[in-house]
């Protein structure tokens, strides 16, 4: 994921940028989503997560996706939701899932507008 973020922001740049030299918002979301639901599918131990971090981020990756990918594979990934399933009911799961996407997709969008 970091390099597609590299390949988008360093190829695309006059169409990531509105007129006013703003950074385009609604693609840096889109692409935080794309991280979110990458690290849904990994599961990441919270002895892991730092070295992990260290990895990806001195590969090029860029702090927003690393924050939405850690954040998510910390916090919703498979064994963590099918172990949550069986304490909560499928609603809360769904709000606690949704809550997750959320938080890891504006912590991602605003360590990259920061």
């Amino acid at each position: 994921m970091g390099y597609i973020w590299k390949f988008e922001l360093e190829n695309n740049w006059s169409n990531c940028c509105c007129i006013s030299n703003n950074i385009n918002h609604k693609s840096i979301v889109q692409l935080m989503g794309a991280n979110a639901l990458v690290g849904t599918s990994l599961y990441v131990g919270v002895e892991t997560m730092f070295p992990i971090t260290k990895i990806l981020l001195d590969m090029g990756m860029g702090i927003g996706a690393v924050m939405a990918l850690i954040i998510t594979a910390a916090g919703i990934s498979i064994p963590e939701v099918i172990f949550l399933s069986s304490i909560f009911k499928m609603k809360l799961l769904i709000v606690y899932i949704a809550t997750i996407l959320v938080i890891s997709v504006g912590m991602g969008y605003v360590s990259i507008i920061l």
